[in-house]
């Protein structure tokens, strides 16, 4: 599912079909007038779809719909869901990058808060490996610092699963450290999960600097693109399959 979205439901290809059935509209039906109309919206929407700052208007909403974590505030747990690992040349499973950038800052701010630290990432073949699991070795975490759920495929998974021994552990406020386009949907599953959520993310300046850069059509403006369709295709999937309700996306922290 996640190759057909890449392919047909992110920019540019629904663009193109518009300008597509607009230029046959115009060129094979009496519907003249309206095969132009759909032509001249779908280069608009091209045209804006590769502007750096289109993209990062469009993230706004969602990124400020999580309350950020800053000093003072008071959580009960730390928690990092894991991005994805891979397998070297040698056959063995390393974590991904994203994954080591999120939880190695779960890592310090586990540190400097002294609070319980969940990792969350499930298995990756038969023999039992998993993303939490690879991860926390790799950075050199002892097992009695950290509690890992090993059986998540997925956000709302990651959710379920940290939600469930939070509840054991009574708390009802928390971290989450993930990246920035992950962080609105991790922090609704979390929400529908009845907890309160704090957020701290990896650092993205593509994502949050402005610059007069933005401006100018690129690569970088289409791929800034396909990450708002990302996260809002995400959030809208969630509702749709029931995970998250619309008042989960806003912040009750």
């Amino acid at each position: 599912m996640s190759e057909f979205a890449s392919a047909f439901l992110y920019p540019p290809f629904p663009f193109l079909l518009l300008l597509i059935v607009g230029m046959g509209l115009r060129r094979y039906t009496r519907f003249h007038r309206a095969g132009r109309r759909a032509e001249l919206l779908a280069i608009i929407i091209l045209v804006l779809s590769v502007v750096p700052l289109t993209a990062k208007l469009a993230l706004l909403p969602a990124l400020r719909s999580v309350a950020r974590w800053h000093g003072g505030v008071q959580v009960g747990a730390v928690v990092a869901p894991t991005a994805g690992a891979f397998e070297d040349i040698d056959g063995k499973w390393r974590p991904s990058f994203r994954s080591i950038q999120r939880v190695g800052l779960a890592v310090a701010m586990r540190e400097e808060l002294g609070v319980p630290f969940l990792i969350s990432g499930g298995s990756l073949r038969e023999d039992g490996s998993s993303e939490a699991r690879i991860v926390a070795e790799s950075l050199g975490i002892a097992p009695d610092q950290v509690w890992l759920d090993e059986t998540a495929q997925d956000t709302h998974e990651n959710a379920r699963a940290l939600a469930a021994k939070l509840r054991e552990l009574r708390v009802n406020c928390v971290l989450i450290v993930t990246s920035l386009p992950h962080m609105p949907r991790m922090a609704a599953s979390m929400r529908a999960n009845g907890l309160k959520v704090y957020a701290m993310s990896v650092p993205s300046p593509e994502i949050e600097q402005f610059s007069w850069w933005d401006l100018v059509p690129s690569s970088r403006g289409l791929g800034l693109s396909r990450t708002a369709s990302q996260v809002y295709g995400g959030l809208l999937l969630y509702m749709l399959r029931g995970w998250i309700l619309p008042s989960d996306l806003i912040s009750r922290a």
